[in-house]
């Protein structure tokens, strides 16, 4: 660990032999939603620094905790970008939040926002997260009221740049890719449609269609293998990811509405 990071960490008591806070990516909240997702809207909204959980880790640092990967983005022997942001650790957790409020505007911070309002930084923002998440761990560990603990929620809730995954749609590429009639059939790419968030377009086969919610759930029912819905990897799944299990019991009701038909 660098000299300058962990001056900053002692600083702020944290005691790092005892320290840790795990950083969570997209595949540790839902690995379906990660690896089949399907981004929706954008849109601009305050969030608070205790529901930014982490980044894509796994491809940037040796750790997924919090502290021990300060290193990766703070370090006076580094390059630019580890270097960069360096005179952060000189801010006082009191105040953190409104030195850094011009940069909220000018450079948003960019989050992607999985399920169940946990978000994960997207393109922009990884060092002002580092340094406001150990600020408000630092600050929350010293309240002792719940209304203390609210008002340090409200003043770390900070403007971002959110783009949503669309549940619905991701979980429509994953079945479709997965329980495909043939095994050897070719990908299909799903994604929404740029003009309206609620049309999702599909490419299959050098052809792009536009589907709404219920086209492309019918499409989806047409093109997969029924029986492969009942595989054990689904079922266990839907045990493991509430949502991917409503999910599974619209596609039920569909099935049986149809071959009532």
């Amino acid at each position: 660990m660098s000299i300058i990071v962990e001056k900053f960490l002692k600083e702020n008591q944290f005691n790092l032999s005892e320290g840790q806070h795990k950083l969570l990516e997209s595949r540790d909240i839902n690995h379906i939603l990660s690896d089949y997702m399907v981004v929706g809207h954008n849109k601009n909204d305050k969030i608070c620094i205790k529901n930014i959980v982490g980044y894509d880790y796994s491809w940037r640092n040796e750790s997924n905790d919090l502290f021990t990967s300060f290193n990766n983005y703070f370090n006076n022997e580094g390059d630019l970008y580890h270097s960069r942001a360096n005179s952060m650790l000189k801010y006082s957790i009191d105040n953190i939040v409104s030195i850094l409020e011009r940069s909220f505007v000018s450079e948003p911070i960019s989050l992607l926002k999985v399920e169940n309002d946990q978000y994960i930084i997207d393109i922009n923002g990884i060092h002002r997260f580092h340094i406001l998440k150990v600020a408000y761990l630092a600050r929350i560990s010293k309240s002792t009221t719940k209304e203390d603990a609210q008002k340090i929620d409200d003043e770390f809730s900070i403007p971002c740049l959110i783009h949503e995954i669309d549940v619905f749609k991701s979980y429509c590429n994953y079945i479709l890719n997965t329980c495909k009639k043939e095994e050897y059939d070719k990908h299909f790419w799903l994604s929404t449609n740029k003009d309206n968030s609620e049309i999702c377009e599909v490419e299959y086969n050098g052809e792009k269609q536009k589907y709404n919610v219920e086209q492309l759930l019918e499409f989806m029912i047409n093109n997969i293998n029924l029986d492969l819905l009942n595989k054990p990897s689904i079922i266990w799944l839907q045990e493991k990811y509430p949502s991917f299990n409503n999910f599974m019991d619209i596609v039920s009701k569909k099935i049986s509405k149809e071959k009532r038909i």
